[in-house]
This record gives structure tokens, sequence and C-alpha cells, in this order.
């Protein structure tokens, strides 16, 4: 994994790839309690497409710039002139799928509505989405399921660019675990304390037929064998720690379990706030 200079502040750059439905929205949350609104430059989609927004925006306030954040695939390194190290948060590939169709579903306003529209999760599975593997696209950063790099070639890719330029690799399924990994690596003062947001209504997996749980395994073999390899990696970083992260680790989970109530409470106004400002 990637070592970072914490002695360096933004002249080193924290480049957050945002995979959809990973409970990225909740880490962002958090990620914004550590770094000031104009420290933070927002990109999406796929890099080489960004270029011309990023000679014009990122180039004049570059210096005050300490973290990128976007649905972006690997590969903003190569357009910067400084350090950096990416972070990413992966989630059990089974569950994001799943959590990918009924957030569709239930936004008809969404852009990509149409890939739900009148299909089961059966039949969004199997019409070859482009959600399919996402996370190992979007890690190997090559966004399109039509890539012609052999699916091996993919996965490798993705696993070495793991090892070589990101510092954290997160799991949604390890959420407080991820957190504190991340202030220990990025030099975080204070305790990161969240609310889950952008959660979709949908069913369990224990509530979905066996043969469409299959399926989501098949058509998405790439993530399951990235996610495991993310959960080795993080098994070693776990280890690696002081003595104390165990205790570190359940006095946060203790900690935010409490502020819960009123994290929901500023949530609340926060968006109520943003709608009548609106």
């Amino acid at each position: 994994m990637k070592k970072i200079d914490k002695s360096i502040s933004c002249n080193s750059k924290v480049i957050f790839l945002h995979i959809p439905k990973t409970a990225g929205t909740t880490l962002y949350d958090v990620i914004k309690q550590h770094y000031s609104h104009n420290s933070i430059f927002r990109i999406h989609g796929v890099i080489e497409d960004q270029l011309e927004d990023l000679k014009k925006n990122y180039e004049p306030q570059k210096d005050k710039i300490c973290l990128f954040k976007g649905h972006m695939t690997f590969g903003l390194h190569q357009f910067l002139d400084c350090p950096y190290t990416y972070i990413t948060i992966l989630r059990n590939p089974v569950d994001r799928i799943i959590s990918v169709y009924y957030y569709l579903l239930q936004s008809p306003n969404h852009p990509q509505h149409h890939l739900v529209k009148n299909k089961t999760l059966q039949d969004f599975v199997q019409s070859g989405t482009a959600h399919n593997n996402c996370q190992t696209r979007f890690i190997a950063g090559k966004p399109n399921s039509s890539s012609e790099e052999q699916p091996y070639q993919l996965l490798q890719r993705a696993k070495k660019n793991i090892k070589e330029h990101f510092s954290v690799v997160g799991l949604t399924e390890r959420f407080d675990e991820t957190l504190i990994l991340l202030g220990i690596q990025l030099g975080w003062s204070g305790m990161p304390f969240y609310v889950a947001q952008n959660k979709s209504k949908r069913p369990l997996q224990k509530d979905i037929l066996p043969e469409t749980l299959e399926l989501i395994q098949e058509k998405n073999y790439l993530d399951v064998k990235l996610y495991r390899y993310a959960e080795e990696i993080l098994d070693q970083q776990r280890v690696k720690q002081k003595s104390s992260f165990e205790d570190d680790l359940n006095f946060f989970m203790i900690l935010n379990k409490t502020y819960q109530p009123m994290g929901r409470i500023y949530s609340l106004m926060r968006s109520l706030t943003v709608k009548v400002m609106g």
C-alpha cells in the first residue's frame, strides 16, 4: 500500500475515488469534517474527459486544493505534478448490485432509471449492465464494460493500482474500522463521527431468490475477487497498528452510537434548510 508523507499538507493531494453505492456519501460527510469546502475539488467521470475542467478550474487554485472527490475512475494522478495518494471504499458486490438496482428503481428522474424500468433484479443483472464489476473497472481505470482488456488482466491491474497508489481501501461492511485507519493514514484529528446517508429501501439478501444471488456473483466475479483482496489488505493494515487500535475502535463505536440521534437531527435540519433556501 502507498505510504504518504503526513508532514506535507495541501502540497500532497488526496484522491477520493467514490464508487457508487458503497457508502461513499457517508464517507464524504466524514471527509468534510477534516477538509474545508474550498480545499475540495469535485470531479466526475472519465479523467481524460475532464482535462479541460482541470486546466480551467484547478490550476488557478491548486495550491489550496487538498482533496479531489467524485465518481471518477483511477488515473487522475497522471495529470498532477505533486505527491498524492488514493483512497476508496468497496462494498460486498452482491449487496452493492442489489442497492444499485433499488436505488435506480426508486429514482425515476435518475439518468440511468431506464436500466431498471420494467425489469426485475435478475433482468437487470443479466442485461450486461455497466454496473457489473464496476468496482474493479473503476480502480483499474477502465470504466466501460466493453473494454478490450481481458478480465484477468483487468483484475490484476486493479490489484496493482491498489498496491502501488492507495493508502486505504476500506470496506462498507467494516466502515468504522475503515474510518479509524483513514484517520491514522491521513493524519486526521478527533473522532470522525457520522450518520449513514443515501440509503435506499431494499430487501435483504435473505429475501432474494438464491438463483438471483448466484447470478449476481457470477456476473460480478471480478468484484468478488477484488473484494476478497481488499479484505486481506485491510486485515494486514489492522495487524500493523499500535496495540491501542482495538481500544480506539471500540471507543469510537460507542461514541458514534451515542452521536447518532444528534447527528440525525442535524442532518434533517440541514436538508430542510437546503429546501427552504433552494
